[in-house]
Order: structure tokens, then sequence, then C-alpha cells
């Protein structure tokens, strides 16, 4: 499926959903800069795992939220890793603090340890309203405890 959609910036992109690979990549058509986004999902032990391996920012933040609303159907906890994303902005935040919100206790949010993602999030003080965690392990592990208690 290709769906085209003009973005902020006058950039337009084409967006092509590989259902074999669970995977999107955004390559620029005619756009004064290189840009590609990838963003994948697995499932691990009933948990949702969405990859997401660029920046999120003004201008692809919508793709992304829906994204990660296709990844979030037909699953009960959901983990974002930002081990890939060097970047973020409010719009980025405030897509992640809806997820975090849909999915409560069942949602984890990864970001490494001094990293840029991670510093956003701590400096916005929504550390532990995202269940922010440092690795994958910690964050199946706190969505697993979510499922437990909810």
């Amino acid at each position: 499926m290709a769906i085209d959609l003009d973005c902020t910036y006058d950039e337009k992109f084409r967006f092509d959903r590989l259902y074999g690979g669970n995977e999107m990549r955004a390559p620029a058509d005619g756009a004064s800069r290189v840009y590609e986004m990838t963003i994948s999902f697995e499932s691990r032990d009933d948990v949702r795992v969405v990859f997401v391996r660029s920046e999120i920012d003004l201008a692809n933040a919508p793709i992304v939220r829906r994204y990660l609303a296709d990844a979030a159907r037909d699953t009960t906890a959901l983990v974002v890793s930002l081990e890939g994303c060097p970047f973020i902005d409010s719009s980025g935040l405030a897509l992640l603090l809806e997820a975090g919100a849909a999915f409560g206790r069942r949602f984890a949010l990864v970001a490494q340890v001094g990293s840029f993602p991670r510093r956003v999030v701590e400096l916005a003080a929504l550390a532990g309203r995202l269940r922010l965690c440092p690795s994958l392990d910690a964050a199946l592990a706190s969505c697993k405890r979510g499922m437990v208690a909810a």
C-alpha cells in the first residue's frame, strides 16, 4: 500500500508499508534533504514492541502516530523503543503521552541513559508518566508487571 502525504516544510513523502516485515520506510521524493524513516514492530510475550529508527518531529509525527495506532491494535501492552531515534521534539512527546495514556501501566518507553530522547523526556519531567526504561528487557518486565496488576 502506498500513501502520498504532504508534510510540513513543503516536503512530500511517499510511504510504503511492507507487510511482510511489518516495516514502514519513508524515502524523500524531491526533498531538499535526504530523509529516511524506519519504524518496525514485533510481538514479544503478549507485548507489542515498536522500534523507531528516525527522528520524531513536527514533519513526521502524524505518520509515527498512525503507525503506533496500527501497531497497538490487538495487543494488551505496548513498548516503544527509541534506541535508534536521534532526535525528538514536543510533537513526538505528545504522541508518546497519548500512547502512554491509552495503555496506562501496560506502556513503557525505551531510551538509553544519556541519549537525546531520554534527556528530552527527563527535562520535560515526563519520565514517570512514560515509564522510561533503560533497556528493552526492563521495559518488557515493566509491562508484564502492569498486565498482572491491571
